[in-house]
């Protein structure tokens, strides 16, 4: 009977499997990555804020009594050098925001920080903050998460969850994400928003509090662990209650997603 040849193995998924991991590799290479750190100080009840473009930015409390500050600055299609992280002390407090090519030619964080140039740079930011500093914490593209400060805070996005916990007022904004606000304060003199469009707007109020609810949504439930004292008829779209004869008002929106007044034990 004739012998018949058996051809090699192809070494074509191998070679493949050797050029997807240099790929990788060189893909994760071309990173870079630039860090940024800033410390300072502010009196109880005047405002620090930090604002961001492409990334996270996120804050907690201090274990003493200084600010401290990260940014982490990374790109690879163009280098962290390009973006500048700028320290504008105003007459109220202290503003941290990343600046991209001519996003903002003037000194100080202005509107024109926003404007990114499809600068590829993402900066993520990371803040203590010492009892009694007020917080504005924003981004555009990321999370703005601010974590059991105990002076107000405000935090806001557009693509990306706005989550903030406080022992004073609490407010969070965003459009594409959820927006949560677990509110320590027991009154208020301005009106706190929890807003969104896509996504769920929830907030935690103590059971003592003196509050006026307002709640609205679209396409979504409403609900509610407080024995709200309805005002009017209850949804199915729309509620209007009182918390402990009401007082300081509470105003929870969206388009697309539930609305939800949770309970906010004290020490939460």
């Amino acid at each position: 009977m004739p012998s018949r040849r058996v051809a090699p193995p192809s070494p074509l998924p191998t070679l493949t499997a050797a050029v997807l991991a240099v790929s990788i590799v060189s893909s994760a290479a071309a990173q870079r990555t630039e860090t940024f750190t800033w410390s300072g100080r502010l009196a109880s009840g005047r405002t620090f804020s930090v604002r961001g473009v492409n990334g996270d930015v996120r804050v907690e409390r201090a274990s003493g009594g200084a600010i401290e500050l990260t940014a982490t600055k990374r790109g690879r299609k163009d280098a962290p050098s390009t973006v500048e992280i700028r320290v504008d002390e105003e007459g109220d407090g202290i503003t941290v925001c990343a600046v991209y090519p001519r996003g903002q030619r003037a000194e100080g964080c202005g509107r024109g920080s926003g404007n990114n140039e499809d600068n590829d740079v993402t900066v993520d930011f990371r803040v203590a903050v010492p009892d009694g500093v007020k917080v504005r914490a924003g981004t555009v593209n990321g999370d703005a998460d601010v974590r059991d400060v105990t002076g107000d805070a405000e935090v806001s996005t557009v693509n990306g969850d706005a989550m903030v916990s406080s022992r004073g007022r609490a407010s969070a904004t965003t459009v594409n994400g959820d927006a949560r606000a677990v509110i320590g304060a027991r009154s208020w003199d301005d009106e706190i928003t929890v807003r969104t469009v896509n996504g769920r707007a929830t907030a935690w109020v103590a059971r003592d509090a003196k509050v006026t609810v307002r709640g609205s949504t679209v396409n979504g439930a409403l609900d509610t662990e407080l024995p709200l004292t309805i005002s009017g008829k209850w949804g199915p779209k729309r509620i209007a209650g009182s918390l402990n004869g009401g007082g300081s008002t509470l105003v929870l929106e969206t388009v697309n997603g539930d609305v939800e007044v949770r309970d906010g034990k004290p020490g939460r």
